[in-house]
């Protein structure tokens, strides 16, 4: 059965929308051309990418227009039964510049039901009452979130197995960790008891300037083991492909591409062994 990785972090501009596309890249570059590298039930199977942020800048970064595609996730935490019916399958758009990634793409009306949703019995439940319907289906489950602990991250972190929390390294980069961290570990004792957190992620590091580095090796003393080895770098060419709706691997740097590689083998690392939380 697929695992559900939730993306999270209710700072904002901490490269969620790219660690998110690392991720389901990667893996799809690797069913291409190395699959040997990847587990036997993650070779052929899509990848499935859910934007609950209403920027949607996942959903058009994959290719997907969020104002003119015809049925988004509004329509699927409105009635989640809805992804099983023949007009829900539209729900799942597949990705026209990213062979097997198939997204279920976000809104930007989806604040209308900010406020409404949590006073419902299973507010907090129907993304995973939507995700369980389907997710035997794919390879992998990723699940992008808004910068915020609100009801579409407290979705998320429901439907999740594994959470994720990225970090890019500016001088406010720890603001907000300790509050993601209490959230989560209320919610795995209140609501999803096998939620396993699998680490901070630094991603856009540019080792050029003195003051990431200084971060960097801030976080990693703080925060121990429960910081990823991997690290991604900052890179242009990331940047220009994200613009140009391709493969986060695309023609990047050979070595920027063994630390895509890296990251994927270290997450499931994770997965299979959980590292707990411990400063220093």
């Amino acid at each position: 059965m697929s695992i559900v990785l939730t993306i999270a972090n209710n700072k904002g501009g901490v490269g969620k929308t790219l660690v998110t596309l690392a991720i389901a890249s990667t893996i799809t570059w690797l069913q291409k051309n190395e699959p040997s590298l990847l587990p036997n039930t993650m070779r052929k199977l899509p990848i499935l990418v859910v934007d609950t942020d209403p920027q949607a800048n996942t959903t058009e970064a994959l290719g997907i227009d969020p104002v003119e595609v015809p049925v988004n996730i509004l329509e699927l935490y409105e009635n989640p039964s809805v992804i099983e019916t023949t007009s829900g399958l539209s729900l799942l758009q597949a990705s026209p510049k990213q062979k097997n990634i198939v997204v279920v793409p976000s809104s930007i009306k989806l604040e209308s039901i900010s406020n409404t949703l949590p006073s419902q019995i299973d507010g907090r439940t129907r993304l995973k009452d939507a995700i369980d319907r389907v997710k035997e289906y794919y390879s992998l489950v990723i699940i992008d979130t808004p910068p915020s602990l609100g009801i579409f991250t407290q979705n998320a972190v429901v439907a999740a197995d594994t959470i994720l929390i990225p970090l890019t390294l500016t001088k406010h980069a720890l603001l907000g960790v300790s509050n993601m961290l209490t959230f989560l570990v209320t919610a795995k004792k209140s609501q999803n008891p096998n939620l396993n957190v699998l680490g901070l992620l630094v991603n856009a590091y540019d080792k050029r300037y003195r003051l990431q580095t200084t971060l960097l090796k801030a976080i990693q003393k703080e925060y121990g083991i429960f910081s990823f080895e991997t690290i991604i770098p900052t890179s242009s060419r990331m940047v220009e492909n994200i613009a140009a709706r391709r493969n986060l691997l695309h023609n990047i740097a050979a070595d920027h591409r063994s630390i895509l590689v890296d990251l994927l083998k270290e997450l499931f690392r994770r997965v299979d062994k959980p590292v707990s939380f411990h400063k220093g």
